[in-house]
């Protein structure tokens, strides 16, 4: 019997050893994050809230990056975008450019948006939901369904082909996405006669076509009409719909409510936001005939930091859209550049831009400031000097990956074109500054001349960009004027601003003001430095509406305080603004400081500081 065991233990050892070592070369559990498509931010129709129709197949592309930026692996997958909210993807984990695009982009239209979207450099260690900034090409041409006879699909025909395309059906609109430069027909009978009309049209990318038709005298005419997607009645209970950025640092890091009142302060209603809701619409939970309301949004932190706040639009119209961050153009990826001096001479400044910053300095101890750039891709390093009572300049080349990189002063060799510029006041300042590509928000800063006087010389380089952005701005007595000039050349005088305002009251309670000219809204901010909490109160009330003075609910509940005294809130300045576009049904409203962010914006300021 011992002769047969000792094999049989020995084999038995041999069965369990061999397991163990299975088991540990077994593959362990890995954490695999997950990342999935939280948005894609294509930007808006010029003054339109048109909600983007997404479709087709789009094409994924993932890009791991090494530690030097350079692409490790790349891993492609396709999706139907309508599925596009329900995606996950598996990863390593790592640091990724991300690419989504529409797979068809050579049809002259269709009922989808076509776009390239990405992120660039997103770190992904868990389960995370990317935001994509995106890019189309595209226009959109919209006609209400009440003008459409039924069972009658609008269509337009391309110059380009020779099948017309049928538009699509959303929300009570007929629509289609058509390729911008596409010149074509749309057609559709009328409702209210039956008859067939046509209206010819050339399209620019993100301008929308909202046609309209008018009867004069038993014919129609097709004309361009301004889009009201959330148009509502006066004896409507909706008051305002808003569209939230989910990822703003404020919303997300505070508690936000929505506040609704007629113009004598009754609250109408009062919402909690609640973080990840992107759209919703505020009603009145009373009866509210009236065609305007005040809106307000508090934001009471829950980390430290910064300070409470108030933000109203006063006596705006009802069926307005509120939206918390305004899409303006992408910007293109940026890398950190440090300049360094060569060959340098006795100076009296030296300044430097890329597509995206500038720096200048006044004395060689101040280089290190120099080394603060950053650059895009393909961009070049503008350097400029002034020596000697002369300037010279350059375009350097930024080759790919570079970043830090010698600047030869001796390759100044240009000499720069100059302007004798004025202004109608004094304390005189012009900045000129440059895009390169006017499909991203970004440019060079040339020059900026700042003198007390009304007039001085600017300098700017002889090659020609495809948009100039002026910022320019003078003082006359106690009232300071601000501008953006957008266009293709440079003008050599700033413009006036026929309005004006005087204002009576020094805070909340007592506040009044009486303006006049030609502007679009006006902008007030308040202030106690002295409540403990540094809250901050902007009020800002289209001219339409002719609001002159507000009551205003108590607050107090909302911002956790005791009390809410508005006759601490002092005022601190108060402006008018026009800009070209602007349309008071769609706030926030844009101002001076959007300098780049927007399509040709021209924009005018007259401001007063108080205080």
């Amino acid at each position: 019997m011992k002769k047969y065991l000792l094999p049989l233990f020995a084999g038995l050892m041999l069965i369990l050893n061999s397991c163990k070592k299975s088991q540990d070369n077994a593959p362990q559990n890995v954490d695999v994050p997950q990342i999935s498509i939280q948005s894609v931010n294509c930007p808006s129709f010029v003054n339109s809230t048109w909600v983007n129709v997404f479709g087709g197949k789009g094409l994924f592309r993932f890009e791991l990056l090494n530690s030097d930026n350079t692409v490790s692996t790349t891993v492609k997958d396709s999706i139907d975008l309508t599925q596009l909210s329900s995606y996950t993807k598996n990863l390593a984990k790592g640091t990724y450019n991300i690419y989504l695009s529409s797979k068809n982009q050579t049809s002259v239209a269709d009922t989808f948006i076509r776009f390239n979207a990405q992120i660039t450099r997103l770190a992904l260690a868990q389960k995370q939901a990317a935001s994509l900034t995106g890019t189309t090409n595209d226009a959109l041409i919209t006609i209400n369904k009440n003008l459409v006879t039924a069972n009658n699909t609008p269509s337009f025909k391309a110059d380009s082909v020779t099948s017309p395309f049928k538009f699509a059906l959303i929300n009570g609109y007929y629509y289609i996405y058509v390729k911008g430069g596409a010149a074509g027909t749309v057609t559709f009978n009328d409702n209210a006669t039956g008859q067939s009309v046509t209206k010819r049209l050339s399209t620019i990318k993100l301008n929308q076509y909202n046609l309209g038709l008018q009867h004069n005298n038993g014919t129609l005419q097709v004309i361009f009409t301004p889009f009201a997607y959330n148009s509502v009645n006066a004896s409507s209970s909706t008051l305002l719909t808003l569209n939230i950025n989910t990822n703003d640092y404020y919303f997300i890091n505070s508690n936000v409510y929505f506040i609704a009142t007629d113009q004598n302060g009754k609250v109408l209603n009062a919402v909690k936001y609640i973080n990840g809701t992107s759209t919703f619409k505020l009603s009145s939970l009373t009866t509210f005939e009236q065609d305007r309301f005040n809106f307000f949004i508090v934001i009471n932190p829950i980390i430290s930091g910064f300070n409470p706040s108030i933000t109203g639009y006063l006596q705006v119209k009802k069926g307005s859209v509120y939206t918390n961050i305004t899409q303006g153009l992408p910007q293109k990826n940026f890398t950190i550049l440090k300049p360094h001096l060569k060959n340098v001479p006795v100076f009296d400044n030296i300044a430097m831009s890329t597509a995206t910053i500038d720096r200048y300095i006044d004395k060689l101890p101040d280089t290190a400031y120099l080394q603060q750039l950053v650059y895009q891709e393909g961009s070049k390093l503008w350097v400029q000097m002034l020596s000697n009572n002369q300037y010279s300049y350059n375009f350097l080349t930024i080759p790919k990956g570079t970043a830090d990189l010698d600047v030869d002063l001796h390759q100044l060799t240009q000499t720069p074109l100059v302007k004798h510029v004025t202004a109608p006041g004094n304390y005189f300042f012009y900045s000129i500054n440059a895009k390169p590509d006017t499909d991203y928000a970004q440019g060079y800063r040339f020059y900026t001349m700042s003198t007390i006087a009304n007039s001085g010389d600017i300098y700017y380089p002889r090659e020609t960009f495809p948009e100039y952005d002026i910022y320019t701005g003078y003082t006359i007595g106690q009232f300071q004027y601000s501008f953006v000039l957008t266009g293709k050349t440079i003008p050599d005088q700033a413009p006036g601003f026929d309005a004006s305002f005087s204002v009576s009251g020094n805070n909340l309670t007592n506040f009044s003001s009486t303006c006049s000219g030609k502007f679009d809204y006006y902008h007030a901010s308040f202030l106690n430095i002295h409540a403990g909490g540094n809250l901050n109160v902007e009020l800002y009330s289209p001219s339409a509406a002719n609001c002159n003075s507000f009551v205003l609910p108590d607050f107090s509940q909302y911002l956790n305080m005791p009390t809410f005294n508005p006759a601490t809130e002092i005022l601190t300045s108060f402006e008018l603004e026009q800009y070209g576009g602007f349309n008071e049904q769609n706030f926030t409203y844009k101002n001076v400081n959007r300098i780049f962010s927007f399509h040709n914006f021209n924009c005018k300021s007259v401001s007063k500081a108080f205080n």
